[in-house]
Order: C-alpha cells, then sequence, then structure tokens
C-alpha cells in the first residue's frame, strides 16, 4: 500500500494499479495476479452484491423523506437480513428496526406485496409525521 503524495490524486484503475481513498488519504496498490474464487464464494458475493443494492435502495427511499434516522448499525443490519435472500423475499425484512423506536411496522400501515414476476407493490397509505 502506497501513499499517494502528490498534487494529482486518483481513485479507479489505471494501468495494473489500483487507487483509493480511506479516511480521507488516498493509497494505491496493485492488481492481483491472479484471482482465486469457488463457486460458493462467488455465489455468495452475487448475492451480498443483490442484498447490498435493495438495502440501498430502501435505504434512500425512507433517509430523504421520512426523517429516520437509522442508529449506527442498521446499514449492516439491513444488508445482513436480505442477504439470505438474496434480496428477492421481502419477508426477511418483517419487523426490521432502523433504530431503537423506528420500525417498519411504524411507517407501513399496509404490507407490500411481491409479486410473482419479482415486482414490488407497496400500496397507497397514509405515513405518520415522524
Amino acid at each position: 500500500m502506497a501513499k499517494q503524495v502528490s498534487i494529482i490524486t486518483f481513485t479507479g484503475r489505471l494501468g495494473n494499479l489500483i487507487g483509493y481513498s480511506r479516511n480521507g488519504q488516498h493509497f494505491l496498490r496493485s492488481m492481483p495476479a491472479i484471482v482465486r474464487q469457488t463457486a460458493a464464494t462467488r455465489r455468495a458475493a452475487q448475492r451480498f452484491g443483490m442484498a447490498s443494492k435493495k438495502a440501498a435502495l430502501i435505504r434512500s427511499a425512507f433517509s430523504g423523506k421520512l426523517n429516520v434516522c437509522g442508529d449506527s448499525g442498521h446499514i449492516n443490519r439491513l444488508t445482513s437480513a436480505l442477504i439470505p435472500s438474496a434480496g428477492k423475499d421481502i419477508s426477511s425484512i418483517t419487523g426490521f428496526r432502523f433504530n431503537r423506536h423506528m420500525g417498519t411496522d411504524s411507517l407501513l400501515t399496509s404490507a407490500p406485496k411481491l409479486s410473482r414476476s419479482g415486482i414490488l407493490h407497496i400500496p397507497p397509505q397514509v405515513i405518520p409525521n415522524t
């Protein structure tokens, strides 16, 4: 890991170098020559990716519009709740709580439904002032 100290710093790939930022400082590392991944590891990574995309969508839907403030662990808890179902089954987040006081049950008065084609339908509802 090399620290970038020049005026021009970068993140991303540049040839076989990868630039990244951590805690406001920029670093470089080289790309690995070989990545060994079993089929199970690849499937786990894909499930994690799908779950984390779904969790990001859920967080963005609630955060800006409803004044819901999560505690420090809500991001990991939400992603972990979605991983077993790979983000396909919404029942895994039933009863999820953003913080000690605010759960999905207090925000959604009528339950969302997942169609057979995989489309999530949230019926119109009155959302209480939070």
